[in-house]
């Protein structure tokens, strides 16, 4: 629940509710009227005195007070109706401080806004407010001397035109809506539900005399001449009083308005159960507006309260200075991060050696690991002789052999045809030099065709043609042939 404390003249109202989704649910509401010359137009003019008045209104009525929103109406805070387009939260609040360029009366302002207008609207329709700092450090310290937690601050007009886009029934036909705050009346005139004109009229006379009704009146007809400068096709049709207006009030201001135009309708605002409000029925909800509207102001960065504390000079400076510390402070820290990380495997690695070390050092396992270096040195002289004698094998069986089957082999292949003399052999090359003969030419060429036919023995036959002796009789040919090794002849076989 939240406590709303409204403080904008003598009449001091609070109520305690609290918003849930699209309902406004208000339990109490409470009214006291502070010491005469205590509140004037919203400022505290006696600070012990009304501090004793808040004191005793919160503890008679048991008012809670963790979550505290004041909604303040003062000279030093100043409301205004603006349009921008949608722009980021810093953007607009600088296009805000030039829309209030002009106002001298904050020496270090505080800027905040509510938006009014829907999120599909490509500009936005807000209440921006401007206070004095020294103001809100002012109320800050009284409400921490009342121990009592500030959740939001609000204008006056920002929480009524919160409310007042909420009612149903202001959004049916062109009306307006007067508020009585103190000794200034609120004009707002709405078409349709959508905002056109806000005018703040100083009254003069006394409440509940007719001059009273007749200077009312004379505001709502100045908002009709402007409604009409608009070119809007209807007229106002209803006027809703609300704030501080009376029964008294009520009476004198119905009869000058209806004077001054016979089909306007006046009467005092009331809760809209359309709308989703529940207001208690002891209290008159027309005296609440400004307190139910303050519920519906955002508590985000657009509130005074956020800009307050996030914009004064001490916040900047401390925000300077920690993004001027955060790099190294951010450089320390990974290193130290890495510096623990890096200690955490030493020690590990430490116990790991200690351990390793220790294994080491026993004896049982030195010997062992000499008798295995021993056997390591054996096995390899092992391999290096079984290395050995396999390549030696294998020179040996590549070398080429001339035995006795292949001097028969030889002398087979130039049987019935003729005869093979060997005439010499060269044992480093395998090389063998023939002489073969025949009474035929025809019968060489069969014998060089059988030696080249056993190629598992033979690798290569040449020779270089053949020649007639006339004083034998026959055909000579010189013929040389490449014996094949024994390990290539038992290659050849296997094929």
């Amino acid at each position: 629940m939240s406590t709303v404390i409204v403080l904008s003249n003598q009449d001091v109202r609070a109520i305690v509710g609290r918003v849930r989704g699209k309902k406004i649910v208000v339990e109490r509401a409470y009214h006291a009227q502070a010491p005469e010359g205590c509140l004037i137009n919203g400022q505290i003019i006696h600070e012990e005195e009304f501090m004793k008045f808040v004191g005793e209104f919160v503890a008679a009525n048991k008012i809670p007070k963790k979550d505290v929103i004041i909604v303040l109406g003062s000279e030093k805070e100043v409301s205004r109706n603006i349009r921008l387009p949608k722009m980021s939260e810093k953007k607009t609040l600088e296009c805000i401080a030039r829309e209030f360029a002009s106002v001298e009366r904050a020496k270090d302002p505080v800027y905040g806004y509510t938006v009014l207008s829907g999120p599909q609207e490509k500009s936005r329709e807000m209440i921006a407010s401007m206070a004095d700092r020294d103001a809100l450090e002012s109320h800050f310290a009284r409400v921490k001397a009342a121990k009592a937690r500030v959740t939001s601050i609000s204008m006056v007009l920002e929480a009524q035109m919160a409310l007042f886009g909420r009612l149903s029934y202001l959004k049916e036909e062109a009306c307006v809506v007067q508020v009585l705050e103190g000794i200034h009346v609120l004009n707002m005139l709405f078409d349709g539900g959508r905002y056109i004109q806000f005018t703040r009229t100083r009254v003069f006379a006394d409440r509940g005399t007719p001059v009273f009704g007749v200077e009312c009146a004379r505001a709502i007809s100045n908002m009709q001449q402007f409604l009409k400068t608009q070119h809007a096709e209807g007229e106002v049709a209803r006027v809703y009083l609300c704030g501080e207006f009376s029964w008294d009030d009520y009476d004198v201001c119905q009869e000058s308005m209806t004077q001054m135009n016979g089909t306007l309708e006046v009467q005092m605002l009331t809760e809209d159960p359309q709308s989703g409000i529940s207001f208690p029925a002891e209290a008159e909800f027309s005296q609440y507006v400004t307190a139910v509207g303050a519920l519906l102001v955002p508590k985000g960065r657009s509130n005074l309260l956020y800009q307050f504390r996030h914009s004064a000079e001490s916040v900047q400076r401390q925000r300077e200075l920690i993004r001027c510390l955060l790099p190294p402070v951010l450089t320390f820290a990974a290193c130290a991060i890495v510096s623990a990380a890096l200690g955490m495997v030493w020690f590990v690695r430490a116990d790991e050696v200690a351990g390793q070390y220790e294994y080491m050092s026993n004896a049982l396992l030195t010997q062992q690991v000499a008798e295995y270096d021993q056997i390591e040195t054996k096995n390899e002289d092992l391999d290096t002789a079984i290395q050995f004698t396999g390549d030696s094998w294998k020179n040996l069986t590549s070398y080429p052999v001339f035995s006795s089957a292949t001097r028969q082999l030889i002398e087979e292949c130039a049987s019935e045809l003729g005869t093979a003399a060997i005439v010499s052999y060269e044992a480093n090359s395998g090389n063998v030099k023939l002489t073969v003969s025949s009474s035929e030419a025809e019968y060489l060429y069969q014998i060089v065709g059988r030696l080249e036919e056993h190629s598992d023995v033979i690798a290569e036959v040449f020779y270089s043609g053949f020649s007639y002796d006339e004083r034998a009789g026959i055909w000579k040919a010189d013929v040389n042939i490449c014996l094949r090794g024994t390990e290539n002849q038992e290659q050849e076989a296997a094929q």
